[in-house]
């Protein structure tokens, strides 16, 4: 039982520390990198859906959607 302490923690005292950190490293900006795809990957679409909705439908409806659109960015 301590054997397997001791072990352990020679193990993350030398090379294994940084190996391990450079993981949890790893493991977290993968992570927020997938978040951040995902995000923008949403907001793209949902503009895309704006923009094209408001191109197709007729002039007269379109000042509606300049007017939603200019009180978004306000």
């Amino acid at each position: 039982m301590t054997a397997e302490i001791g072990n352990r923690a020679e193990g993350q005292r030398g090379r294994g520390a940084g190996e391990q950190r450079r993981k949890i490293y790893f493991d977290y900006y993968l992570r927020s990198w997938h978040i951040s795809l995902f995000v923008a990957i949403s907001l793209f679409v949902a503009i895309s859906l704006f923009v094209v909705s408001a191109w197709a439908l007729p002039a007269r409806h379109f000042s509606a959607y300049y007017k939603l659109f200019s009180v978004t960015l306000a």
